[in-house]
C-alpha cells in the first residue's frame, strides 16, 4: 500500500515538472508579444496625440470637440490609457471614435 503512494507522489511530481518546465519555456514567447502589443500602443497613442494637438491648433476647432479628444487623447498617458481599455473592452470603440 505504501509504494503506490510513493509511485502515485512521483507521478504527480513529474508531471508538476512538465507543467512548470511549458511555463517557464512560454515566457520568453510572452513577454516578446507583450513587448510589441506595447510598442503598438505607443505608436498609435503618439499618433493619436499628434493629431488632437493638431486639430487643436487648427483654426476650425470647434472647443465642445476639443474638449472630448482631449478627454480621450489629450497627452499620451491619456491616449495610451485609451487604446488599452479599447483593447481590454473596458470602452466601447465607437465612444472614443465618435466624439
Amino acid at each position: 500500500m505504501r509504494t503506490i503512494r510513493v509511485a502515485r507522489a512521483v507521478r504527480s511530481i513529474r508531471e508538476f515538472q512538465k507543467m512548470a518546465y511549458a511555463l517557464m519555456s512560454s515566457t520568453r514567447t510572452l513577454v516578446c508579444s507583450l513587448l510589441i502589443l506595447f510598442f503598438v500602443m505607443y505608436f498609435f497613442g503618439i499618433l493619436f496625440c499628434q493629431a488632437v494637438t493638431d486639430f487643436k491648433a487648427s483654426d476650425d476647432a470647434m472647443p465642445e470637440l476639443v474638449h472630448t479628444l482631449d478627454s480621450w487623447y489629450g497627452n499620451l498617458s491619456m491616449s495610451f490609457t485609451t487604446l488599452f481599455m479599447v483593447i481590454t473592452s473596458g470602452v466601447s470603440w465607437q465612444g472614443v471614435y465618435e466624439p
